[in-house]
């Protein structure tokens, strides 16, 4: 997800490095550091990690409107509505 994030923003893979030793705890922390995400939201981010999620079920679609998009997409969208945000910030 961190990859195909970066491709969207950037354009290009960035690299991710192993660390021997990092706890989510001190993880959330350093996210928390190098961004705007708050420590509570970045350890759960970083639980959230350990379990992989794939859809087979669609029933969803009966009960929720609009089409599905793949990660990509909805970080592209996540990225425009954000930047549109920060020009109506920027103008007031």
């Amino acid at each position: 997800m961190m990859q195909q994030a970066a491709e969207v923003m950037t354009g290009r893979r960035v690299p991710i490095v192993t660390v021997p030793v990092l706890t989510p705890s001190l993880s959330s922390h350093w996210i928390a550091f190098v961004t705007d995400v708050d420590t509570t939201t970045a350890k759960n981010l970083i639980d959230s990690m350990a379990t992989e999620v794939v859809v087979r079920d669609s029933s969803i679609l009966d009960l929720v409107p609009g089409d599905p998009m793949t990660y990509a997409e909805a970080v592209r969208l996540a990225i425009e509505e954000g930047d549109e945000g920060d020009e109506g910030e920027s103008s007031s």
